[in-house]
């Protein structure tokens, strides 16, 4: 299956650039996508720092971890940060994939995207303009 920009697209950012400007390669999940619109997307990391193990939705904790099976792209188990989902300009989106600084690594399965949705909706400091991107 070829990947393509959409729910579920794993994206690959080079030297995304934090709030306290350092910069790291970073993955990305994307949550909701519309042509010409905003999309939603959440940051990916295999850091643990206190997370638990199980496989799902954590949302009391705000986030969603996929086990490194490689069933689901990741090799390395990971965790979706969803409180700290971003929304993204469709113009900027296209300008980093211009520059190859933002590019499709991977999908997820259409199943494991959409729990990952259902997730995000039971987090409470999402806001309903992030909601509104699903």
């Amino acid at each position: 299956m070829t990947a393509s920009f959409g729910v579920g697209a794993v994206l690959h950012w080079k030297n995304f650039e934090f709030p306290d400007g350092s910069q790291k390669n970073k993955f990305f999940v994307v949550l909701g996508a519309r042509s010409g619109q905003h999309s939603l997307v959440v940051i990916a990391t295999s850091k643990r720092k206190n997370k638990d193990y199980n496989a799902g939705c954590h949302p009391r904790e705000g986030y969603y971890h996929i086990p490194g099976a490689r069933k689901d792209f990741f090799t390395e188990d990971t965790w979706l940060l969803l409180m700290e989902c971003q929304v993204i300009d469709s113009a900027k989106i296209i300008g980093l994939g211009m520059s190859g600084a933002l590019t499709v690594a991977g999908q997820l399965r259409i199943d494991l995207a959409n729990a990952i949705r259902n997730c995000l909706k039971q987090i409470q400091d999402v806001s309903q303009a992030q909601l509104s991107l699903l």
